[in-house]
């Protein structure tokens, strides 16, 4: 307070994605904070420990673990001060509940059956038995909304969103992520592109919150809806659809094009990008055992030659 929009922001842009571990999702490093952002990061720190949210490193100072429940509660708060911003600045609501020409042409792609089994797909699991189908109607939309901001569409997501699935998928994720810290060039565009990935999906739930502001029963499915998307959110953005691989390849690439050229190593890195993207077009997205091999080509650096139960017990723990 008072600037509750503005400090959440800044907060949120120095946590860095880990593994998750004992509920531990983040890290941050006091030494890599502006100066002029200390005080409100000291402040969460300080609350966190008191929650046993957030643990310091022992053996460095500056370096702490912050539960995924924290930043979940910092996103909420900074997805609703976006909201009430929005609320404050937009003149009069739009057409509808939701805006419908903004999803009428991805409907129009779809057959009848199509819908009404996406419809079922991604209302089965959370729905009260008892839910109408304009309940599921709108469910539908808001998943629309939601993933057309990363370029993707209910088909892609819903090959990815069983938990088996996802959490194979998250872990190609950290491992791409690790990759990156390898390389102060690749690490910065990752973080540069996973972070505006995150701004617009928050923007488009506080667009649709403003817009169902006037029914409970619609903010609460919303909500329920993004929980669901922020959990699976990094998973979603290694599909082809989401263009974040192709996005680093592409940056990678423009030094090349230039007479600074590339650091050494990058045009290696560069083709293995490749290869992995390659690979994540070519594998059954809905199969665990597909994504394992994704994260092990990411860190060894290479596909595995063998199927994973032939792989040795060392390289089983990786996964």
């Amino acid at each position: 307070m008072p600037h509750v929009l503005d400090t959440s922001t800044v907060v949120l842009h120095h946590l860095h994605p880990i593994d998750e571990e004992h509920g531990f999702t983040s890290e941050i490093y006091l030494d890599q904070v502006d100066p002029q952002h200390m005080r409100p990061v000291r402040n969460l720190l300080t609350a966190g420990s008191g929650l046993r949210v957030v643990q310091r490193v022992k053996r460095d100072p500056n370096h702490y673990f912050l539960h995924a429940d924290l930043y979940q509660t910092l996103a909420r708060i900074r997805a609703r001060e976006l909201a009430m911003d929005a609320r404050a600045r937009r003149p009069a609501l739009w057409g509808g509940r939701l805006n419908q020409a903004a999803i009428a042409d991805n409907r129009g792609r779809q057959s009848g059956s199509e819908e009404r089994q996406q419809i079922a797909d991604f209302s089965q699991a959370a729905r009260a038995p008892a839910a109408s189908s304009a309940e599921d109607g709108l469910r539908l939309e808001i998943w629309n909304e939601m993933l057309n901001v990363m370029g993707l569409d209910l088909v892609a997501a819903s090959r990815i969103r069983q938990p088996n699935v996802s959490d194979q998928a998250t872990a190609a994720w950290y491992a791409l992520d690790q990759l990156a810290q390898g390389n102060d060039r690749l690490r910065s565009f990752l973080k540069e592109a996973e972070d505006y990935k995150v701004e617009v999906v928050a923007q488009k739930y506080s667009e649709l919150r403003s817009k169902l502001a006037s029914d409970q029963r619609d903010i609460d499915l919303l909500d329920e809806i993004d929980a669901e998307v922020q959990s699976i959110l990094r998973p979603l953005l290694l599909l082809p659809e989401a263009g974040l691989i192709q996005e680093l390849i592409d940056r990678l690439e423009e030094p090349a094009q230039h007479d600074d050229g590339q650091s050494p190593g990058e045009q290696e890195l560069r083709d293995l990008l490749s290869a992995i993207r390659s690979e994540i077009e070519r594998i059954d997205k809905a199969s665990p055992e597909a994504w394992k091999r994704v994260a092990y080509m990411i860190r060894m650096g290479r596909a595995p030659s063998h199927s994973l139960s032939e792989l040795d017990p060392v390289n089983k723990r990786a996964f």
